[in-house]
């Protein structure tokens, strides 16, 4: 491939893009796995709108590796343009996912990469995840876009887990959190469970709150109060 190729490929050239698509198509119809995902790699550097809408369109394959891939190249969009389509084209993808969450991760991962904030809405549902994973990638791609739509989440589900580390109450039965556990399946375990999510959780929530944020506060109330004070003329500190 010559340099001037790579160049129109790299700037965004229509003939180009076309080109660049039509050998992806060849080589994409391998039965391999491993030549799927090569060629999709091969595809990433290629920044045009016709590039973005075919990886968008990888999220029906059945391999995992290959969406992972997708994922990948579609959070490698260096336009503003084509970044805020491939947000949210992997926003839409997340539900559909839920089942492979590796594939959730990868696409979280895509977003807070891209920094755009058409994907945020269903990664902030995420955030209230009882997989440890999903709840950390979804809190991590809060953290990296630092948008004010993400407070609200994030200090909801603060909340939460302080709520469910609180000291027991004594007069509740051993094991069952003191009557603060939601939901049906309130088992001794289920409570065990819960509160070590909890414990993983809360210190990556704050962590996440203060730096964007800017301040400190205490939990998850503190943080509710400071936003309702703040919302209106937040802007995010500068990151490092």
């Amino acid at each position: 491939m010559s340099g001037i190729f790579i160049l129109a490929l790299l700037i965004g050239d229509d003939k180009a893009a076309t080109e660049a698509i039509e050998k992806f198509k060849t080589e994409y119809k391998s039965k391999e796995t491993a030549a799927k995902v090569k060629a999709i790699e091969e595809l990433t550097p290629v920044q045009h709108e016709k590039v973005t809408a075919r990886l968008a369109s990888l999220f029906t394959a059945e391999e995992k590796d290959v969406r992972i891939a997708a994922a990948k190249a579609l959070g490698a969009r260096t336009d503003d343009k084509e970044q805020k389509k491939a947000s949210l084209a992997l926003g839409s993808v997340l539900k559909s996912n839920e089942k492979w969450p590796e594939i959730q991760t990868a696409i979280l991962e895509a977003i807070a990469k891209l920094g755009d904030e058409a994907g945020l809405p269903e990664a902030h549902k995420l955030i209230a995840s009882d997989a440890a994973d999903i709840a950390q990638a979804a809190i991590a791609t809060a953290g990296s876009i630092r948008s004010k739509t993400s407070f609200d989440p994030l200090i909801k589900r603060l909340k939460e887990v302080d709520e469910l580390l609180k000291p027991r109450d004594p007069s509740q039965p051993r094991g069952f959190g003191g009557g603060r556990l939601v939901g049906g399946n309130n088992s001794p375990q289920n409570a065990r469970e819960m509160r070590e999510l909890a414990r993983t959780l809360q210190p990556i929530l704050k962590k996440t709150l203060a730096e964007m944020g800017g301040i400190h506060c205490e939990d998850g109330k503190d943080w509710e109060l400071w936003w309702k004070e703040n919302q209106a003329k937040y802007k995010a500190p500068p990151k490092g």
